[in-house]
């Protein structure tokens, strides 16, 4: 699951690292409001790390990753040890079968374990593409925040940071992890 999350940290640094320039006429009024002592600022950041811990569709996408991966594992455990007993049993009744039934069985034993590769690289392509998806929502909710957070205001980067991250300092005082957060998880309440 390590891959999971290292995947869905690097795909949410991509979404908050990328300059967002955001230039709007008007306010609009259901936008999250910006720190009184953050207007002005034109770059701002997230520090990834937390923003993905507190995220609560983060936290549910993960869990449901992690079933679905779950099921699957336990599913493909299931027909490898089906398949396995099969290769026992005809172990056990080689010595009375003849050379042409041999053949056949062993050929049959092939083709089910083929059969068994094939499904588990298809139900690892499954995973990978329910990732995908989960991915694309986790960014475009983070987006489409970010973009009615900043409307109006003056911010014209919001940059991710992470330690070991490109981003060297972040100055605390332009952390707006924690109001983009609450704002995510409300919206996700409503």
């Amino acid at each position: 699951m390590n891959k999971v999350s290292l995947v869905l940290n690097g795909i949410l640094a991509c979404a908050v690292a990328v300059l967002y320039y955001l230039h709007f006429a008007h306010r609009n009024d259901d936008a999250v409001s910006l720190p009184q002592h953050l207007s002005g600022q034109p770059i701002l950041y997230l520090n990834t790390d937390s923003l993905l811990m507190n995220y609560t569709l983060f936290q549910e996408s993960k869990e449901k990753l992690e079933a679905e991966q779950a099921r699957l594992e336990k599913s493909m455990q299931v027909q490898a040890e089906n398949l396995e007993r099969e290769v026992m049993d005809f172990q056990k009744q080689y010595g009375g079968m003849t050379q042409s039934q041999v053949d056949q069985r062993k050929d049959e034993l092939a083709r089910k374990e083929q059969n068994l590769m094939m499904l588990r690289e298809q139900m690892a392509g499954q995973l990978m593409e329910q990732e995908s998806q989960l991915n694309k929502q986790i960014y475009d909710s983070i987006y489409s925040f970010l973009q009615k957070y900043t409307q109006g205001k003056n911010v014209q980067y919001i940059m991710g940071y992470s330690p070991g991250g490109s981003v060297l300092y972040a100055n605390d005082s332009l952390d707006i992890t924690t109001q983009v957060v609450n704002g995510l998880n409300d919206l996700r309440k409503n």
